[in-house]
């Protein structure tokens, strides 16, 4: 058993979760400014998911259990036009290891199939 979601001590998971956090924050102006309508500052978006994204892969490195909460931003990622990241991106999965498993949430089956159906 973790006490600390996988990590040495709770200064370093207190920093994590403050990251999760200030992610979906960030996450969730992005999308209620799509369906509102409201202005939006993309400029700021992408320096502030830069900066979150950042520090979470670099703790997820020091983390010594699953789930890596970085990883579920990998998807998103790739919509997201992030020059920065997108060079971390391709370099992160190139040193991947084949023995973990990502799974994401949607397949690409799954989203050929919903980009079908009339009502998504």
């Amino acid at each position: 058993m973790s006490v600390y979601n996988g990590f040495a001590t709770r200064k370093l998971e207190t920093k994590y979760l403050k990251c999760m956090y200030y992610m979906f924050v960030i996450l969730q102006a992005k999308v209620a400014s799509s369906y509102d309508g409201t202005p939006f500052d993309e400029v700021r978006f992408q320096e502030k998911f830069t900066k979150i994204y950042t520090k979470m892969t670099e703790m997820d490195k020091y983390k010594y259990l699953h789930p890596r909460f970085s990883m579920c931003f990998d998807e998103i990622l790739q919509v997201f036009d992030i020059p920065s990241i997108k060079h971390n991106y391709k370099e992160k999965k190139r040193n991947q290891s084949h023995n973990r498993k990502h799974y994401p949430m949607v397949s690409a089956h799954a989203r050929t199939t919903a980009s079908t159906n009339s009502f998504l």
